[in-house]
């Protein structure tokens, strides 16, 4: 959001239109590019996670390993 507004009002940067509200056109700006975000999140976790649980077979790593050494260590005190 402040990326926006920042390109808006001090780098005149972005393509508005003189004839509509500006306070309009800031918005859809900022929707669009929480939409963008949102939309790239979750097209790019699936394969992250996919790609964790493959990759941690093939390599032989226990991703719960660290966690189950805290839980422990943590019992003892």
């Amino acid at each position: 959001m402040a990326v926006i507004l920042v390109t808006h009002y001090y780098a005149h940067a972005l393509p508005v239109g003189i004839a509509q509200p500006i306070f309009k056109q800031l918005l859809i700006f900022i929707a669009s590019g929480y939409t963008f975000k949102l939309l790239v999140a979750l097209l790019d976790t699936g394969p992250f996670y996919l790609g964790v649980h493959y990759l941690s077979r093939y390599l032989q790593i226990d991703p719960l390993a660290e966690y189950d050494e805290e839980t422990r260590s943590s019992e003892r005190e």
